[in-house]
C-alpha cells in the first residue's frame, strides 16, 4: 500500500510540474495606472491616520516603520509594474530601509 501511495505521490509531482494552473503573463510598465494607484493608498492612509503621541526623537519606532512600511509599498509597486525608470531610487530607498532596520 506505501509503495502504491508513493507511486501516486510521484505521478502528481510530475503533473504538478509539467502543468502550470496560471498561464504566464507580461509585465507592462503603466505609470499613469502607478500614479493613481500610490495616490488614491496615499489617500486613504491619511483618512485613516491617527492621533499618536508626540515624540521628541528624531528618528523614533513609529517613524521609522512607518517609513519602512512605505518603501515596502513602493517596492512591491516597483516589481509588480516592472517601472526601470525607478531603479535608482528603488536602490536608495532599500539602502534606507536596511539602515533603518539596523537602527530601530
Amino acid at each position: 500500500n506505501k509503495h502504491n501511495d508513493t507511486q501516486l505521490n510521484g505521478k502528481l509531482e510530475a503533473l504538478r510540474e509539467n502543468r502550470s494552473i496560471m498561464s504566464n503573463s507580461t509585465m507592462a510598465d503603466d505609470t499613469t495606472f502607478t500614479s493613481y494607484t500610490t495616490s488614491a493608498s496615499t489617500a486613504v492612509t491619511f483618512i485613516q491616520a491617527k492621533d499618536c503621541s508626540p515624540q521628541n526623537d528624531v528618528l523614533n519606532r513609529n517613524q521609522t516603520e512607518e517609513w519602512k512600511g512605505w518603501m515596502q509599498y513602493i517596492f512591491l509597486l516597483y516589481h509588480y509594474f516592472h517601472a526601470e525608470e525607478a531603479y535608482n531610487s528603488i536602490r536608495v530607498m532599500i539602502t534606507c530601509y536596511v539602515w533603518m532596520t539596523g537602527f530601530g
